[in-house]
C-alpha cells in the first residue's frame, strides 16, 4: 500500500494497535498500545472512555541513552499501575498543551513505567509541522510499521 491510499484509508487506533478499557480516578478510558516493536519507540494512548474518538498518542522511548527494544517491548502497558501512570501523566501533558501550544518542551516527560525510566512524548494535535501535526506523522509511521 503505497502512501497516499494510506491517508485514504478511515483506519482507527484500534485496527493497528491493540486496546482495552479502564478505570484511572473514576473516570472511564479506552487505551491503546504496540504490543511489540523492532523499533526504538514503542506507541501508546488513550481516549476520553465516553465516546469520545479523540485517541491522544505517545511515544515511549527508553530514558537511558542506549536505546533498548526488548526493555521497552517487556513494559507491561496492560498493568493497571502502568496505565494509571500513563494516562494521569498524558491528561496533564495534554491540557498543559492546550493551555500553551507553543511550550515543545511541555510535550515529554520523564516517567517510570513497571520500573523502566522512559520518556513520554506528547503527538499533538495541535502543533502543525509543514502541514502535517505531529500526530498525523506519528500516527502514520505507527501504522506502516503494523503493516497498514
Amino acid at each position: 500500500m503505497d502512501r497516499d491510499d494510506l491517508e485514504k484509508k478511515d483506519v482507527e487506533s484500534g485496527d493497528y494497535l491493540s486496546s482495552g478499557n479502564v478505570e484511572v480516578d473514576g473516570q472511564p478510558y479506552v487505551y491503546y498500545f504496540e504490543s511489540a516493536t523492532p523499533h526504538v519507540d514503542r506507541c501508546v494512548g488513550f481516549s476520553s472512555g465516553e465516546g469520545s474518538n479523540v485517541v491522544h498518542l505517545f511515544q515511549l522511548t527508553y530514558a537511558e541513552k542506549n536505546s533498548a527494544r526488548s526493555i521497552l517491548n517487556g513494559i507491561p502497558l496492560e498493568n493497571q499501575d502502568v496505565l494509571e501512570v500513563i494516562i494521569r501523566e498524558g491528561v496533564d501533558i495534554v491540557e498543559k498543551s492546550v493551555q500553551d501550544p507553543n511550550n515543545l518542551s511541555g510535550l515529554r516527560r520523564d516517567v517510570v513505567l513497571g520500573g523502566v525510566p522512559v520518556k513520554l512524548a506528547y503527538q499533538s494535535r495541535y502543533i502543525d509541522i509543514l502541514g502535517t501535526t505531529l500526530h498525523e506523522r506519528y500516527q502514520k509511521d505507527v501504522m506502516e510499521r503494523q503493516g497498514y
